[in-house]
């Protein structure tokens, strides 16, 4: 498994000349990634999902990630055997939506997703709600 985001799963990876943090969203940094990943032979990939925003400048990572279920399908159209689990926080969707979001995934990739639903826990977050 690895958890991974546009900046990469490094803490400082954001802050290295080659990132591409800045070209938020990187849709193919995300391929790249997952093939690499699916290459190595990882399980799944887990993407979580934090709402936030990108820094005015590039004293500080970027906090956004893009939808993850999104972000999945297009991923798993990529590859071909690594699996996918995605966080759904639930305050902010409703059930039937989920479901039916995964399904098609579950649906599309041949059974390689995952879902983690959650309860958000960041004030900011649940403003933007």
């Amino acid at each position: 498994m690895a958890n991974f985001s546009a900046a990469g799963s490094q803490a400082l990876a954001w802050r290295d000349s080659e990132s591409h943090s800045s070209s938020y969203p990187d849709f193919e940094g995300y391929a790249h990634s997952a093939q690499l990943a699916e290459k190595g032979k990882f399980h799944f990939l887990f993407l979580g999902n934090f709402p936030g925003m990108l820094p005015d400048n590039n004293a500080e990572p970027p906090s956004m990630t893009p939808d993850p279920v999104v972000t999945i399908a297009a991923m798993a159209a990529k590859t071909s055997h690594i699996g996918f689990a995605a966080t759904i926080a639930s305050e902010w969707h409703e059930p039937f939506n989920v479901a039916r979001q995964f399904k098609a995934l579950d649906s599309y990739t041949a059974g390689r997703t995952a879902l983690n639903a959650v309860t958000g826990s960041n004030p900011q977050a649940a403003a933007l709600g």
